[in-house]
C-alpha cells in the first residue's frame, strides 16, 4: 500500500529531521482513513455475499469463489433496433400478452357468430334387432340411416349478443392497448441499457488512462519526496489523485458488467 510505505518513510525522514512531525501526522491520519475505507469495504463484500446466499437459498456463512473478475469482456453488440426486436421475439411477458390478444380476437370472431343463423348436420346409424323402422318388425337385424339439417336463428335476445360484441371489443382495444404499452417500455428499456454499456466503456477507458497517469504521478512524486525535493502535501495530493483514480476504474468496471447483466435481461437472453 502506497499510504503505508509513504509513512514508513515520512517516520525515517522525521528521524532525519528532513521533515515536521505535523507531517508525519498528515500522513498517519490518512493512512488511518485508508484502513477504515478497507474495514467498510470489507464489511460490504461479507453482507452482499450473505444476501446473494439469502436470494439463492444458501447458508448464510456460505463462501462463495467469483468464477470472474470484474473486468469489461471485449463483446460486440447489435444495433438497438436488432436488440428491441430480439426483445419483442423473446421477452416472455410479450409472448403472454401476444397471446391475450390472439385469445382476445378469437373471442370476438366466436360473439360475432351470434348475429348469424346456425347451421346444424345431424346424421344417425342404427343396426337393430328388430328394427322398428321396418314394418311389418322381424327378428334380425337390420340397418337404417338417416340424414337431417336444420337451422335456428335468434331473432330476440334482448341484445344480448351486442352486448357480448362491445365487451369483446372492449377487451380486445384493452389487450392491444397493453401490448402496445408493453412494447414502448421494453423498447427504452433495451435503449437505456444499450447506452448505458457505451457509457460504461467510455469512462472505462478514460479511467484506465487516468489511472496509468496517477501511476506515474505518484511515482515520480515519491522519488522526489525520498530526495527531500518536494513538500510532503506534494505526495499526499498524488497518493489521493491515485486512489481517486482507481475507485473511477473500479466503479466503471463494475457499471459497465451490471449494463451488459441489465441489456442481456432487457432482450430475453
Amino acid at each position: 500500500m502506497q499510504i503505508q510505505a509513504h509513512a514508513t518513510d515520512a517516520e525515517n525522514l522525521l528521524k532525519q529531521g528532513l521533515v515536521t512531525t505535523n507531517d508525519l501526522m498528515k500522513v498517519q491520519v490518512q493512512l488511518s482513513d485508508a484502513l477504515v475505507r478497507q474495514i467498510d469495504a470489507d464489511n460490504n463484500v461479507k453482507l452482499s455475499m450473505y444476501v446473494l446466499n439469502n436470494t439463492i437459498g444458501l447458508p448464510l456463512q456460505t463462501e462463495i469463489a467469483l468464477a470472474s473478475t470484474i473486468r469489461p469482456a471485449d463483446r460486440t453488440w447489435d444495433s438497438v433496433d436488432q436488440l428491441v426486436l430480439q426483445a419483442l421475439e423473446k421477452r416472455p411477458e410479450v409472448l403472454g400478452m401476444n397471446a391475450r390478444v390472439r385469445a382476445s380476437e378469437a373471442s370476438l370472431t366466436s360473439v360475432h357468430g351470434g348475429w348469424w343463423p346456425q347451421i346444424f348436420l345431424v346424421g344417425n346409424y342404427s343396426y337393430l334387432n328388430p328394427n322398428s323402422r321396418y314394418f311389418p318388425m322381424t327378428d334380425a337385424f337390420k340397418d337404417t340411416w338417416d340424414v337431417s339439417v336444420s337451422m335456428s336463428f335468434d331473432i330476440w335476445n334482448w341484445l344480448q349478443t351486442g352486448h357480448q360484441s362491445t365487451q369483446a371489443q372492449a377487451q380486445l382495444a384493452q389487450a392491444r392497448e397493453g401490448l402496445s404499452m408493453m412494447k414502448d417500455g421494453i423498447t427504452l428499456e433495451v435503449t437505456e441499457s444499450y447506452l448505458a454499456i457505451q457509457k460504461s466503456k467510455e469512462r472505462e477507458a478514460v479511467s484506465q488512462r487516468g489511472v496509468a497517469q496517477a501511476e506515474e504521478n505518484y511515482r515520480i512524486m515519491n522519488g522526489k519526496y525520498v530526495q527531500g525535493l518536494v513538500a510532503n502535501s506534494e505526495l499526499l495530493d498524488a497518493e489521493v489523485a491515485l486512489l481517486q483514480a482507481r475507485l473511477n476504474l473500479a466503479q466503471s468496471s463494475v457499471d459497465y458488467e451490471l449494463a451488459i447483466a441489465q441489456l442481456s435481461k432487457a432482450i430475453g437472453e
